[in-house]
């Protein structure tokens, strides 16, 4: 049977040759142990390269004026997956009467969702028209609601879909709202959040819906 490379070790000739004796065993353990450390990374998801991180697939989180600013919102973020929490289309139900911009906008989300059914299930995601993208309807956990956030709030509940989500998998995800206070609960709960830009496909400021 081979012996190990520690056992295969010489006994040191003289007092001297001792503290290189030492060195030799603590390299062979150092670099055992090194080698379990690099196998708990990779095993836990805690040593993603760069390249891995760049290639993974953008989350989004819209808030519900984002449907009501622009109804075609769900196609300006390219190959990315969208996740419509359902408060967001509870919130777009109650605006889809008003004579405004904003109720046209809510009946057009609502119609868009209507349509993209045909195309699959929204619980299990549906591919969009002509892209990668994709479009989920989600839920959350209501353990992951932070306890001193009011729970039936609906931007605390739509914050939880994203918490959910992140928890979940390690995909980036980006909650995107016009909402500043709720980006700035984001921020503070440590989501990635940014604003709607919306003079990429909105031609006047006054069909902007801030609520």
């Amino acid at each position: 049977m081979r012996s190990s490379p520690i056992s295969e070790l010489r006994r040191p000739a003289t007092i001297q040759e001792i503290p290189r004796a030492y060195k030799e065993t603590f390299s062979i353990y150092q670099y055992i142990w090194s080698l379990n450390i690099l196998w708990f990374l990779l095993t836990n998801g805690a040593a993603i390269s760069p390249a891995s991180r760049k290639n993974m697939t953008k989350r989004y989180v819209l808030d519900t004026n984002v449907y009501l600013t622009n109804y075609q919102s769900i196609y300006s973020y390219e190959d990315g997956e969208i996740i419509i929490p359902l408060k967001v289309l509870e919130e777009i139900d109650k605006h889809k009467k008003r004579q405004d911009s904003v109720g046209y906008n809510a009946r057009q989300t609502i119609k868009t969702l209507d349509e993209l059914r045909d195309l699959g299930n929204l619980c299990d995601g549906v591919t969009l028209p002509d892209s990668n993208g994709r479009i989920t309807a989600r839920s959350f956990d209501t353990k992951d609601t932070p306890t001193d956030l009011d729970s039936s709030d609906a931007d605390n509940q739509i914050i939880s879909v994203a918490l959910t989500c992140v928890r979940e998998s390690e995909e980036p995800l980006i909650v995107v709202t016009r909402d500043i206070n709720m980006r700035v609960k984001c921020d503070a709960l440590g989501l990635m959040t940014e604003d709607y830009e919306p003079d990429k496909v909105v031609d006047s400021s006054e069909d902007l819906y801030k609520g």
